[in-house]
């Protein structure tokens, strides 16, 4: 997907491995995305390694060229660009007291219809209320291989075609 989106942008905060490949494959599938790097180096390295992945990209015939996907790329430190975003996805290190203030940031920058998922891996997501101090930063449902899980009723809920984020096949 080469020409001009017209997606809303999705965020995402933390750049490190995870983040970066979780932008390139929204990039690759053609949204524009609003990236947050909370530690300061990451934003310094992230565009490279994205393009990294996004060069594999087309090696593989996912897209045509790389420079479309990093137009649609903004990379802050400023958490107010995610204000327009549908959806932000947290991906940062597995640290409650660093998830929490960044849930606190990122509350603080987006809409109320906005919604807010996490990468977490280390803290089950059934405990990210306590850690996010309100019900409104928890990211109720996990992507996982199967489907999407659904920790507070312990269902797996089947994979569709519909989703609003275009490519996520959920």
């Amino acid at each position: 997907m080469n020409e001009p989106s017209k997606l809303a942008p999705v965020g995402v905060v933390g750049l490190g491995l995870m983040g970066s490949s979780i932008v390139a494959a929204l990039l690759a599938a053609g949204h524009p995305v609003k990236a947050i790097a909370p530690i300061a180096p990451e934003a310094g390295e992230a565009p490279e390694r994205i393009a990294a992945q996004l060069r594999q990209c087309v090696g593989a015939g996912l897209i045509g060229s790389v420079q479309p996907c990093l137009d649609a790329l903004t990379v802050s430190e400023d958490y107010s660009v995610l204000s327009d975003c549908v959806l932000v996805i947290e991906c940062v290190i597995e640290k409650p007291e660093i998830k929490s203030a960044v849930y606190q940031k990122i509350t603080g920058s987006v809409g109320r219809d906005c919604v807010i998922g996490s990468n977490t891996s280390a803290i089950p997501i059934s405990e990210l209320p306590e850690v996010c101090g309100a019900p409104r930063t928890v990211p109720r449902y996990s992507l996982g291989r199967a489907g999407i899980h659904d920790p507070l009723s312990g269902n797996y809920l089947r994979r569709t075609n519909r989703s609003p984020v275009r490519g996520a096949g959920f």
